[in-house]
């Protein structure tokens, strides 16, 4: 390709013509820019370095002209100079030659940082062609125009690939993040890649020539080289091209900030002001214009894809590089690890605390029931003897008319057969049996209503308040344990002269006749209403003369039962009649003996609303009572 060898050698001449004429370098290093600049009789010198990657670029004579329009505003008052900026080495030079600025692609910004250069970016550079000083530059993708094996991105997977740097954002690490991008390793997709330095010629020339399949170019470096008439772009086919408004150039990647222009930490502020006011006032052409605030967190991004720059720790992956990588994650799982442990801990130990108090509970509970079990049978025991005693006491109370009226009729028979009697034996002897069997079954009745009589003389002191709670206590070990009974006692006990386990039974049975009344018992919804109170409370009555009270307690279980009707009513107040349907009546035939025995007063009450209020009224024994009775018993027992 004759033509091309010529084109090439044109370009070459121009560029090196034109890098002359920018920066032809001095024996101190120092580029002269214009005559201007090396005159100037201003207040001081001004350093501006510039990276080698910028100055020998294709567009080198547009930067010249750029860099004479920067310093134009400032040469009245400093004497500008420009150093050139060696890329692999930029940190030490810099370093070494402190330039009072820097202008340098915007990727190598955060390079520099790594290397230990703390920079501060004044303004980015915007080209004419982007419409975003953030989207300004990108990549583009060329191979031959006879290649018709190339046509997409994916096409080039195991070819050799020509490019300028590796470092070089617009040249190689723009192409790299579209390939991570399409899930690709970007260190294993291409066959073999050659770095030249330059996109132009070497690049360029090596894929027309064929010795590479395709090329990484900076967007509009092709258009602007087919416009000098450098290079015939039709000889080239672009790869991968994006559809996009933020440029008017082709391009194959995504797009990113272009040249930079930081200042260090030793610049002086007032010659950082003066240069910022510049570059944003006076610093662009009709090429380019500076700007201020311009974003890269697309950059960022794309260092973090690559892992490169500030990311380049992600590619250790040893253990101390994973554990400074995730220090914070760790320390968190760590601790939340420690909290887990600590918690199984916690809950063992509660476990342990639960088991054992259920396991108490079920040990209390099982005593509890044996406890109940035999109140229950004392209780049932002696319901069966007060029944006993009241039948007893009933029978022999109805048999003794009968057995004297017997004794009466045998006495008229001796009177008026008294001879009749005398002169037959066995007359006499049947008479006189009849007459000794009536007294023996008169003995026999006398002894029961003694019996029944004499029960009073087991009354002890007992409490009441004790009676009450173990009477409820059992009643909730029994089938009705669903309704509720609420208990209200005084905080002092309640000494009455009495049989305890007598006492319990009484409480048992009215709280049971209760419970039986409202067991069933709900409201519209079905929710169960039925209640039982149970009241103990002292009261003091007054008997003349004024002031001669006595104390009493006055034991009271209302229920919120129906409302009873006036034969049912009647029917409390006999011992033997109930006034449920099926009810014999006995439970309440024993309260009322218990009472009897016990000296209390009984009351049965139908609430207007309904519910009946049962009273029992004990009299109080007082310390002196307490231990007469005590010395009563003493003596029965010596």
């Amino acid at each position: 390709m004759p033509s091309l060898r010529i084109q090439l050698s044109a370009l070459a001449a121009a560029v090196l013509g034109a890098a002359a004429v920018q920066a032809a370098p001095s024996h101190g290093g120092v580029a002269a820019v214009s005559s201007a600049s090396q005159t100037g009789s201003g207040e001081g010198d001004v350093k501006i370095g510039i990276m080698d990657t910028i100055s020998t670029a294709v567009d080198t004579a547009s930067l010249r002209e750029g860099l004479v329009l920067l310093s134009n505003p400032l040469e009245k008052d400093f004497r500008i100079s420009w150093r050139d900026i060696v890329t692999p080495d930029a940190a030490q030079e810099v370093l070494h030659q402190k330039p009072d600025f820097l202008m340098l692609p915007t990727e190598q910004i955060d390079l520099m940082e790594e290397q230990g250069v703390q920079t501060f970016r004044i303004a980015t550079r915007k080209p004419w062609t982007a419409t975003d000083a953030a989207h300004a530059v990108g990549s583009l993708v060329v191979t031959r125009a006879d290649r018709t094996d190339i046509n997409t991105l994916e096409d080039l997977a195991g070819r050799h690939i020509a490019a300028d740097t590796p470092t070089s954002l617009t040249g190689w690490l723009a192409l790299l993040g579209e390939i991570a991008r399409a899930g690709h390793d970007p260190e294993k997709f291409f066959g073999r890649t050659t770095f030249l330095s330059f996109a132009y010629p070497g690049v360029l020339s090596a894929v027309l020539h064929g010795s590479a399949d395709a090329a990484v170019l900076p967007t509009c470096l092709l258009e602007l080289l087919d416009s000098r008439g450098l290079v015939n772009a039709a000889d080239l086919k672009a790869i991968g091209v994006k559809k996009s408004d933020a440029i008017v150039c082709r391009h194959s990647t995504a797009l990113y900030p272009d040249i930079s222009l930081v200042a260090f930490p030793w610049t002086p502020e007032p010659l950082v002001n003066r240069m910022t006011v510049s570059l944003l006032t006076n610093g662009g052409d009709a090429n380019y214009e500076w700007s201020a605030m311009v974003g890269t967190s697309d950059l960022r991004e794309l260092y973090r894809l690559l892992e490169i720059g500030p990311y380049r720790h992600l590619r250790d992956m040893s253990p101390m590089a994973v554990y400074k990588r995730w220090q914070t994650e760790i320390h968190v799982g760590l601790l939340v690890l420690l909290l887990l442990i600590l918690n199984e801990f916690r809950l063992r130990g509660l476990v342990a605390k639960r088991t054992l108090e259920l396991s108490d509970a079920l040990s209390a509970l099982e005593a509890s029931q044996a406890e109940a079990a035999v109140v229950r049978d004392q209780l049932g025991a002696l319901e069966r003897k007060n029944i006993a005693a009241q039948m007893s006491g009933m029978i022999a109370h109805e048999i003794k008319s009968p057995v004297g009226a017997i004794r009466n009729f045998a006495a008229v028979v001796k009177i008026l057969l008294k001879d009749a009697i005398a002169q037959n034996p066995n007359a006499r002897t049947a008479v006189e049996g009849i007459d000794a069997e009536a007294l023996k079954i008169a003995g026999i009745v006398d002894r029961v209503r003694g019996y029944v009589k004499n029960r009073t003389a087991n009354h002890v002191p007992a409490d009441l308040k004790r009676a009450v709670d173990r009477g409820v206590r059992a009643f909730k070990l029994g089938k009705l344990a669903s309704v509720p009974v609420f208990v209200q006692m005084p905080n002092e006990p309640a000494t009455v002269l009495g049989d305890g386990l007598e006492l319990e039974l009484l409480v048992l049975n009215l709280v049971k006749n209760a419970a039986e009344a409202v067991h069933e018992q709900t409201d519209e919804h079905g929710r169960a209403t039925g209640r039982v109170i149970v009241t103990l409370a002292a009261i003091r009555t007054e008997t003349p003369p004024e002031g001669c009270g006595r104390r009493q307690w006055m034991l009271t279980v209302a229920d919120n039962g129906r409302k009873l009707t006036e034969a049912e009513k009647a029917c409390l107040m006999h011992s033997l009649e109930s006034v449920k349907p099926d009810g014999l009546g006995l439970g309440l035939s024993i309260v009322r003996g218990i009472a009897d025995s016990h000296g209390a007063k009984i009351e049965f009450v139908a609430k207007p609303a309904g519910g009946v209020v049962v009273s029992v009224l004990f009299d109080e024994l007082d310390e002196e009572a307490a231990a007469r009775a005590a010395g009563a018993i003493d003596a029965g027992r010596n």
